[in-house]
């Protein structure tokens, strides 16, 4: 199953959910963002995930493309910001595959925030945990899915 994580520039929201969902057998995930590419994730991000056994090390942002979206049975994103610009950009055949990874919360959440604009504490750790949690909830459904 061909996955496209999303979030805004690809430096934290999206490779942290990637890295998550790459560990799931049969999914094959790719991040993307809406900026131009190149970067690396934030030093802290990297050290958070490093932390709980993901290496960010040689991710570099990459800005998403027609290509992908096609390539993608799953859109998943960040936020209402994420979506329309994927709506915006790659019209109503995109959205049928877009979901937000924040429909994985207990309870479920309209928004994942960005962990970039937080300072190092427990409010950034409890992001970056939020996302590996609803990744991994996702992962699981996607790949009970793909068994059925």
């Amino acid at each position: 199953m061909r996955v496209l994580v999303l979030c805004h520039g690809n430096v934290n929201r999206s490779p942290v959910a990637a890295a998550v969902l790459a560990k799931f057998p049969g999914l094959d995930v790719r991040s993307a963002g809406f900026l131009p590419g190149g970067l690396r994730v934030a030093k802290k991000t990297r050290e958070a995930m490093t932390r709980r056994g993901y290496n960010l090390e040689l991710h570099r942002s990459v800005q998403v493309n027609e290509e992908m979206v096609k390539w993608a049975e799953w859109i998943v994103t960040m936020d209402e910001g994420n979506r329309s610009k994927l709506h915006k950009k790659y019209g109503e055949v995109a959205m049928t595959k877009a979901i937000r990874l924040g429909h994985w919360a207990d309870p479920p959440i309209p928004r994942i925030s960005d962990p970039l604009y937080m300072q190092r504490g427990a409010r950034f750790e409890a992001v970056i945990d939020l996302i590996i949690q609803c990744s991994k909830r996702l992962g699981n459904y996607l790949t009970e899915k793909e068994c059925a």
